[in-house]
C-alpha cells in the first residue's frame, strides 16, 4: 500500500510524478537529493508527487518536506518490477499525473488511459558496454529489461553527451528520444577552513596526515585494481601519502571483491597504508579538504561528480580520460587512459610534488566548477518536461 502525506492542490494544471525510490547512496542518492531541491523553484506552475520505499521514510533519507509523496514497501527486486508494471501504473491513473520521471524505476505497462507521459534517467551506459564487470543479475536486469523500455519510453535523460552516444549506438534507440542534462557538485562543496572541523574529521575517520583520495562507489568499473597499483608505485617513488577509499561496496560484488583488492594491497605490500572508511555524505567535504589529490581513473563515467567537488575544495585531480570525464574536467586536471598505470602514476607524481602545476590546477578547477549548477540541470529538465507534454 502507499501512504498520503500530504494532499495535493486543486489548481494545478499540471501534475508530475517524480520516482525517487531505492537511491541510498552514492551518485545516484546526490542526483535524486539535488532534484528533488532545484525542481520545484524551476518551474513552480508544476506540481509535484514523490515516491519514496519505506527505508527513505524510517532512515529520514528526505531530501525535501515540501512536497507530497507516498511511500512504497521495500520489496525483492522481482516483485519490485512486479509492483512498477501493475501497481505503478494505477497509482498514476489514480492521482491523475501527466508525466512520471523514473530516477532508477520505471515500468513497462502505462496507465490505463494513456495519457501520463513517461520519462527516465539513465546515469551510465556501462551496463551495455562492460558486462563483464557486472554480476549475472545486474546483466539480465539492467541490459534486457532497460534496453526494452528506453525504446517504449517517451524520453530518455542522459546526464553527459558522450554517455548518450555510447547508449543510443549500443541499443540503437532513435538519438531524437534521448536528452542530455549535464549534473553538478552540489553548493556544500567548498574548501573547509575551519581547524576544528577537519579535525573532527579526521579523528572520526582515523585518517592519516597526508593522503590520496577515491571517492565513488567501491565497484569493478571504478577500476580500484589500477587506483592500488598506481598508490603502490607512489609508495615505491617515496611519497609520504595513505590512500583513502570512501564509499559503499557494490551491492552485487560487496565483500568478495573487497577480499579480492585486500589480496591484491598485500601482494604490493601496501595493505597497511590503505584506509576503507565507507560512505561518508555529511562530513565529504573536510574529506576533499584534506587530500592531496583525488585519484579517479574509472574505466567508463558519464558525468562523475567526485571531481567536481575535488575541484571545489582546492584537490587536484588525476583521472581516466574515458566516456564522460573529459566533459566533466576539461583543462581543469590530468587525464590519462584507464589502463595506463605508469602514465597515470606519473601524472599523480606531478600532480603531488610540482607546485606551480597544483596552483594552475587549483585555479582552473574553480572555474571549471562555476560552468556547471543543479539549478542549471533542474531549468534544463523542465524544459524536457514541457518539450514531453507540449506545452
Amino acid at each position: 500500500m502507499y501512504h498520503c502525506a500530504i494532499k495535493f492542490g486543486v489548481n494545478s494544471s499540471m501534475k508530475i510524478c517524480l520516482d525517487a525510490r531505492g537511491n541510498h547512496f552514492g551518485g545516484v542518492y546526490t542526483y535524486t537529493y539535488s532534484m528533488l531541491r532545484t525542481l520545484p523553484d524551476a518551474d513552480p506552475d508544476f506540481e509535484y508527487l514523490v515516491l519514496f520505499d519505506q527505508h527513505q521514510v524510517n532512515e529520514g533519507r528526505l531530501p525535501v518536506s515540501n512536497i507530497p509523496y507516498r511511500t512504497v514497501p521495500v520489496m525483492s527486486p522481482l516483485k519490485m518490477v512486479w509492483w512498477n508494471n501493475f501497481k505503478l501504473p494505477k497509482l498514476l491513473q489514480d492521482e491523475r499525473i501527466d508525466l512520471y520521471h523514473g530516477f532508477k524505476h520505471f515500468g513497462l505497462r502505462y496507465p490505463r488511459n494513456h495519457k501520463c507521459k513517461m520519462i527516465w534517467t539513465l546515469r551510465t551506459a556501462s551496463w551495455w558496454l562492460f558486462p563483464e564487470l557486472f554480476s549475472l543479475q545486474e546483466r539480465l536486469f539492467w541490459t534486457r529489461y532497460y534496453t526494452l523500455g528506453a525504446k517504449r519510453l517517451d524520453q530518455v535523460v542522459c546526464v553527459a553527451h558522450a554517455d548518450k552516444k555510447a547508449f543510443v549506438e549500443a541499443i540503437g534507440l532513435d538519438p531524437e528520444k534521448v536528452s542530455v542534462t549535464q549534473l553538478a557538485s552540489d553548493h556544500r562543496f567548498l574548501k573547509v577552513e575551519d581547524k576544528k572541523v577537519l579535525n573532527e574529521t579526521t579523528q572520526k575517520y582515523n585518517l592519516p596526515d597526508k593522503y590520496v583520495l577515491f571517492v565513488g562507489t567501491i565497484y569493478p568499473f571504478k577500476n580500484i585494481e589500477t587506483i592500488i597499483s598506481v598508490f603502490a608505485n607512489l609508495v615505491k617513488s617515496g611519497q609520504p601519502h595513505d590512500l583513502v577509499l570512501t564509499g559503499g561496496l557494490s551491492p552485487a560484488y560487496g565483500e568478495s571483491y573487497k577480499k579480492s583488492l585486500i589480496e591484491q594491497a598485500k601482494s604490493l605490500g601496501v595493505e597497511k597504508r590503505i584506509h576503507w572508511v565507507g560512505s561518508i555524505f555529511d562530513n565529504l567535504p573536510a574529506v576533499y579538504t584534506m587530500a592531496d589529490l583525488l585519484l579517479f581513473p574509472s574505466r567508463f563515467e558519464a558525468f562523475a561528480k567526485p571531481p567536481l567537488e575535488a575541484m571545489a575544495c582546492d584537490t587536484p585531480v588525476v583521472a581516466s580520460s574515458a566516456a564522460g570525464l573529459p566533459e566533466v574536467i576539461g583543462e581543469a586536471g590530468l587525464m590519462r587512459d584507464p589502463a595506463d598505470i605508469e602514465g597515470l602514476t606519473e601524472a599523480a607524481l606531478e600532480a603531488l610534488t610540482n607546485q606551480d602545476l597544483r596552483a594552475e590546477l587549483i585555479r582552473k578547477g574553480h572555474d571549471q566548477v562555476k560552468y556547471f549548477s543543479w539549478e542549471r540541470c533542474a531549468d534544463e529538465t523542465v524544459k524536457l518536461y514541457h518539450k514531453v507534454l507540449n506545452m
